[in-house]
């Protein structure tokens, strides 16, 4: 039991790590739009398209993760 709490710690560094990382994304995307003087509603279909990519990444990398460490306690 004790083996398996471990990386619970880590796991906060990754989550507050995401959000720095999505909110640098976000205002660099939404600044190089500005300067290309695209539509708002422009800007704004990009962020939403750049956090679902974050999203699915993270989901990902989570499940892989996760997959990773039961095989390791399993085996």
């Amino acid at each position: 039991m004790g083996d398996n709490a471990i990386p619970f710690p880590r796991q906060y560094e990754n989550k507050r790590l995401v959000v720095v990382v999505e909110v640098v994304v976000v205002l660099v995307v939404a600044v190089v739009l500005r300067k290309s003087h695209s539509s708002s509603s422009l800007i704004v279909v990009v962020i939403v398209v750049v956090e679902v990519v974050i999203v699915v990444v993270v989901v990902v990398v989570v499940v892989v993760v996760v997959v990773v460490v039961v095989v390791v306690v399993v085996v």
